[in-house]
């Protein structure tokens, strides 16, 4: 072999090297413009600074059982519903002293989505885990412990954004 010939061979090789970075660099600068197009996207469907919500109706079932239910009066959607919150505020049976709990999705105490009704259907949060405007979610709150019936219980539902509605039972 020739030194032309290593010479041609290791010109070639450079070239290729160089079509071949070019190439990666090419593909990574598209994948970072479709991650970027796709964080927008997520952006857009956040839920607005303006959305209000309302607890429309509450049900104690027992003295640590509730059910209450949550809509959107005005603006847009929750995107997820499991990401808010529910604040209790009773009067404890047993001891007699006024508790306040943030209660956590999923946990007991805490609370669960029991269903999401869109109009005549209805839907499991794995299926539907957002609210639209005119949707009802119906919630299963567990209190910690013995709530008085003697005494209203207070519901907030908080979302992430702050949107947030009380609602008293009893």
């Amino acid at each position: 072999m020739g030194v032309s010939t290593v010479t041609t061979a290791l010109i070639i090789t450079a070239v290729l090297m160089i079509l071949i970075a070019s190439l990666i660099i090419l593909l990574l600068n598209s994948a970072v413009d479709i991650i970027f197009a796709v964080q927008k996207k997520i952006d857009a469907v956040k839920e607005s600074d303006l959305t209000a919500i309302a607890i429309t109706n509450g049900t104690i079932y027992n003295s640590t059982y509730l059910g209450i239910n949550v809509t959107i009066i005005f603006g847009d959607f929750i995107p997820k519903l499991t990401d808010c919150d529910v604040i209790v505020w009773y009067i404890d049976n047993t001891t007699g002293t006024k508790n306040t709990h943030i209660l956590m999705y999923g946990q007991l105490p805490g609370w669960d989505v029991r269903r999401i009704i869109v109009g005549s259907s209805e839907f499991y949060v794995n299926e539907h885990n957002f609210l639209l405007p005119g949707e009802v979610a119906e919630l299963n709150v567990y209190l910690p412990s013995d709530a008085s019936l003697n005494y209203p219980i207070t519901v907030v539902f908080a979302t992430s954004k702050g949107a947030s509605a009380a609602y008293n039972l009893g």
